[in-house]
């Protein structure tokens, strides 16, 4: 499951919504209300951080392939002269 642009922009309205009904009926639901969004909140960071943390490893080895491909090419060109 991927954050697309929809679900990260509508989160925070919904959120404040849901805040401001449970604060006008009962006390003791914001309290849990609010522990919940910061749980939730928590666990989507993490995941956030997690996807970005193996795109950045797929970039690196990317990167590192073509260098050594790279490095080849210009070992190869110093030989030949």
């Amino acid at each position: 499951m991927k954050l697309d642009k929809y679900s990260t922009e509508m989160g925070l309205p919904m959120a404040f919504m849901i805040f401001v009904l449970t604060l006008l009926f009962d006390k003791k639901l914001f309290y849990a209300v609010t522990a919940a969004s910061i749980f939730y909140a928590g666990i989507h960071a993490v995941y956030y951080f997690k996807i970005r943390l193996e795109y950045s490893k797929a970039t690196l080895s990317e990167i590192t392939r073509q260098n050594e491909i790279l490095a080849e090419l210009i070992k190869d060109g110093r030989n030949k002269k």
